[in-house]
């Protein structure tokens, strides 16, 4: 089968849509499919990279949502090689400039879309009444009409996605499916020279109990709270360390605020990592922390428990099949919640083991293969339907 991607989100850039691709891409392969992506470039010229399989369309300056690329002309020359290479189903990631694309590259070559739905756009609508009403509402024009024909399918990571769908009254089949991870990555072993070197790299004190967030920084993923509890967590518990990897759009004021508390000795800005080793900083770790609310699903979260290590994540729904609070991780909802369930782990060494054994049999269900299998079923539907 030949499958096209679309995005506004792909690499360089290193968001949560870009990993899903990245494993998408490679999994589908394994299975013998030609795979290609479509996706945009700041500021180059268009062109196609024969080696990856990508075409980077040209985009503008204007960035419509943070980390996003676009490109409005939908006659870019490349097209004409998209139609000559004629995919049998394009599956789209964003709703927004790719998919554009891919609606036009359907409707010529008339072929289905089946769409993935990534983003919790509640996390971003602004505080202001008036304002928030208004995004809403254009926000809801807009998906309404992106996400009908030749869309013919909606897949869902998490029931928590299917209820925002709902929400903006979008009428298409919907297909719940988690984005599988490549388990045996993140299981591996790693040599602990590997691990060594990331320690001296980040001025990481490998005798302390280390706390690990791994996030795009931006202020939806609320890491400034979790700094300030660490800040207070640190007061009663000396030797511990926060390591904070990935890059974004606050990464500046979270420094400021680490500065504030005093903290640069403590926590650890590790900066953007590429996929292919973020494992290793997992198994540099002792525990996954999150106050996200705005994930679909959570990829983190498995990649984490696949590590080895357990997650203490801020209550959310789409945590609900995942975590199970004193077996694999901890819930909480308040500052509270959070220094008492580190008070716990801290002081019983026992209790922190027993739940750690638990983490990597929690995800085995999640693995890519599973996933990608389910997968190519809703292609061939798909298929099967729109003939």
């Amino acid at each position: 089968m030949k499958i096209l991607i679309t995005s506004d989100f792909y690499l360089p850039i290193i968001s949560g849509v870009a990993n899903v691709i990245i494993g998408l891409k490679k999994q589908l392969e394994l299975l013998g499919h030609d795979v290609r992506i479509l996706t945009f470039i700041k500021n180059k010229k268009s062109y196609y990279d024969e080696t990856n399989k990508v075409y980077f369309f040209r985009s503008l300056f204007f960035q419509f949502y943070k980390d996003s690329l676009n490109g409005i002309n939908i006659y870019n020359p490349l097209m004409k090689e998209i139609y000559s290479w004629s995919p049998d189903l394009i599956h789209s990631q964003t709703e927004f400039f790719s998919m554009r694309f891919a609606k036009k590259i359907s409707k010529v070559i008339n072929i289905p879309i089946v769409h993935t739905w990534h983003t919790d756009f509640s996390s971003h609508y602004p505080n202001f009444k008036l304002m928030k009403c208004t995004y809403e509402l254009i926000l809801r024009i807009i998906l309404n009409k992106s996400l009908q024909a030749p869309v013919v399918r909606i897949i869902c990571p998490s029931i928590k996605t299917t209820q925002m769908i709902n929400s903006f009254n979008i009428k298409l089949p919907i297909s719940v499916l988690p984005s599988g991870i490549n388990l045996n990555h993140f299981a591996a072993k790693i040599p602990q020279k590997e691990i060594n070197e990331i320690f001296k790299k980040n001025n990481i004190n490998k005798e302390y109990f280390r706390l690990i967030i791994l996030s795009r920084l931006a202020k939806e993923k609320r890491i400034d709270k979790l700094i300030i509890y660490f800040s207070k967590l640190k007061k009663l518990h000396n030797n511990i360390q926060l390591l904070i990897v990935g890059d974004g759009p606050v990464k500046k004021n979270l420094e400021n605020l680490t500065h504030e508390l005093n903290l640069e000795n403590d926590i650890k800005f590790c900066g953007s990592v590429v996929p292919e080793v973020v494992n290793k900083y997992y198994k540099c770790s002792n525990i996954f922390i999150s106050a996200s609310q705005s994930e679909t699903q959570g990829l983190t979260y498995y990649e984490a428990l696949a590590s080895g290590i357990p997650i203490v994540c801020k209550n959310d729904i789409v945590l609900n099949d995942l975590l199970i609070n004193g077996h694999n991780g901890y819930s909480f909802d308040t500052e509270e919640d959070f220094l008492e369930i580190f008070n716990k782990l801290l002081k019983n060494k026992d209790l922190y083991e027993k739940i750690q054994n638990n983490t990597t049999k929690s995800v085995e269900k999640y693995s890519a293969e599973n996933s990608i299998n389910k997968l190519v079923s809703i292609y061939n539907d798909c298929l099967l339907n729109s003939k």
